[in-house]
């Protein structure tokens, strides 16, 4: 995903599938801290409501460690994950995806193969094309993604 996405550099851990409830809050900001070198001024985190536990604790970290400290701009937004999300969102903030729309179907495609379910599973791949585009429809854009704006210093 990151080379289709261009990005160079980034970290990841090995933390335990579906277990990063057994991991101590303050290990996994610390290991933010230590990997984030830079200051971001947006950042996409899960949805707080998240039906995936290991979703709503990278919320809770994110929030955490990237608390409005400094008076740089930051705007923090998260998303809906079909199936773990999509009975409770509250999106309140649009994206245009028209312009990558390609590129987050290939890495489905290649990189979540395993996750994705049959129509008409609120996962499958015709679910997500159309959630993009109802989501598009209400801002008048071919795709986009719904977000929830967490917190913006703009």
């Amino acid at each position: 995903v990151c080379a289709k996405l261009g990005i160079a550099e980034y970290a990841y851990s090995n933390y335990p599938d579906n277990r990063l409830d057994i991991i101590s809050l303050l290990d996994k900001c610390k290991y933010v801290e230590q990997n984030v070198d830079f200051e971001p001024n947006l950042i996409f985190t899960h949805h707080p409501d998240c039906l995936n536990i290991d979703h709503e604790i990278v919320y809770r970290t994110t929030v955490t460690v990237f608390r409005p400290q400094t008076k740089k701009e930051q705007t923090i937004l998260s998303y809906a994950v079909p199936s773990s999300t999509d009975y409770n969102p509250r999106s309140n903030f649009y994206y245009d995806v028209g312009a990558t729309y390609n590129i987050k179907m290939e890495c489905l495609i290649e990189n979540y193969a395993t996750e994705m379910r049959p129509h008409p599973h609120s996962r499958s791949y015709e679910n997500i094309e159309n959630l993009m585009k109802t989501s598009g429809a209400e801002i008048g854009v071919s795709y986009a993604e719904k977000f929830e704006l967490i917190r913006s210093t703009r």
